[in-house]
C-alpha cells in the first residue's frame, strides 16, 4: 500500500492534483497535462458532486 502525504502543518503536497470534470470524462490514470497523477489526487465530478480518490498501486479511481 502507498502512502502520501497530503498535508504537513499549513503546507500542502503541491504534487497532489485536484482535478474536475463531467461524469461522462475519462478520468486519467498516469499523466494529465504531463503532470503525473499520484496516491491521494481528487477527482470531483462538476454534474454529480461525487468525489473520488486516486489509488496509485492500483491506478483506480475510488469514491468516497
Amino acid at each position: 500500500m502507498a502512502v502520501t502525504i497530503g498535508k504537513i502543518g499549513q503546507n500542502t503536497n503541491s504534487r497532489i492534483l485536484e482535478l474536475y470534470g463531467k461524469s461522462s470524462d475519462i478520468k486519467p490514470i498516469d499523466f494529465i497535462d504531463g503532470v503525473q497523477v499520484i496516491n491521494g489526487s481528487i477527482f470531483i465530478e462538476m454534474d454529480t458532486g461525487d468525489a473520488y480518490f486516486f489509488d496509485e498501486e492500483t491506478h483506480t479511481w475510488i469514491a468516497t
